[in-house]
């Protein structure tokens, strides 16, 4: 906690102590309906162009099967997010794709979670189901998490420093402040002179601390605009050096040698790796660079 200041003087050498203080998605995402009865998706319908015929029932029922299939692993409404053999990614149904391509889509389904437990499975599929990445969904709960409280409790009260001291201790810092020519002796006179009418003297405290606390509001204000500045200012330096790297050369030594193009794709996850930051605050380059082990590997 920050000592309060009156200008270039604090509190505590105002008043004389020898042992200053220590500077130290409204709609929740879980609600969606994804229990849809087995049968009611529109996956892999086929026309039947003879009800009575063994095959046709056949097809219906390997079409539960498939359906129930794609939800359990979090597809919803047959809609799969495919790459070609161009390495172009887009959204298409289940249906519009041929037997080669439905066998890969439901083969990588079943390996992206071969060696998950089951709550990491629950958790991919939630994260599929609602679109969104893992960030944003702590950064739900957390948001959600302290209106939650703020609405069982009432709002957090905030802390100052100044409340640390007296209204004794306040006024005396406060006249010593305004009155550097007055001498503590006749400082304190001030101060027994004013607590003989407490009412009045309680007001004046009450006064004195508004100021205060008004005044370590507007220093915290500044020093928060002040980070987030040199966060936006860094944030597109990094931004700025991203786009301009554009490829990287494969033989340093030769000037005309082959290099590596650089995509958008790659720079995305350039700036994801540097800067995207998880919910302890940190991002995947902080955390490599605590990773010691990581180090020792790689030496």
């Amino acid at each position: 906690m920050n000592e309060i200041e009156f200008e270039d003087v604090s509190l505590d050498d105002l008043l004389g102590d020898s042992q200053p203080i220590d500077d130290n998605l409204d709609n929740d995402p879980t609600t969606q309906d994804d229990d849809i009865p087995a049968g009611d998706s529109d996956l892999l319908d086929h026309p039947q162009d003879n009800p009575d015929d063994n095959s046709d029932d056949n097809t219906i029922a390997d079409s539960d099967v498939i359906t129930s299939f794609l939800r359990e692993y979090g597809v919803e409404n047959g809609m799969i997010t495919y790459e070609n053999e161009n390495g172009d990614t887009k959204e298409v149904h289940f249906n519009e794709l041929d037997s080669a391509e439905q066998l890969n889509v439901l083969k990588g389904l079943v390996s992206s979670t071969n060696n998950l437990a089951d709550h990491e499975v629950q958790t991919i599929n939630f994260l599929r189901q609602n679109k969104v990445t893992f960030q944003e969904a702590v950064e739900y709960y957390s948001q959600k998490a302290i209106q939650d409280y703020i609405k069982a409790n009432g709002p957090v009260q905030k802390e100052y420093t100044i409340d640390e001291y007296t209204d004794e201790e306040l006024y005396f810092a406060d006249l010593k402040d305004k009155y550097p020519e007055m001498t503590d002796e006749e400082i304190q006179a001030d101060v027994d002179s004013a607590k003989e009418n407490e009412e009045l003297f309680k007001k004046k405290a009450d006064a004195i601390r508004k100021q205060y606390k008004a005044k370590e509001d507007e220093r915290t204000q500044a020093i928060q605009q002040q980070q987030k500045d040199q966060y936006v200012a860094f944030d597109n330096s990094i931004k700025q050096s991203i786009t301009n790297f554009n490829e990287i050369s494969l033989d340093y030594k030769d000037s005309k040698a082959d290099a590596l193009v650089i995509d958008n794709n790659m720079k995305n996850d350039i700036y994801n790796y540097l800067m995207r930051v998880d919910e302890n605050g940190k991002s995947q380059l902080a955390k490599d660079l605590e990773d010691t082990n990581k180090w020792v590997n790689f030496a």
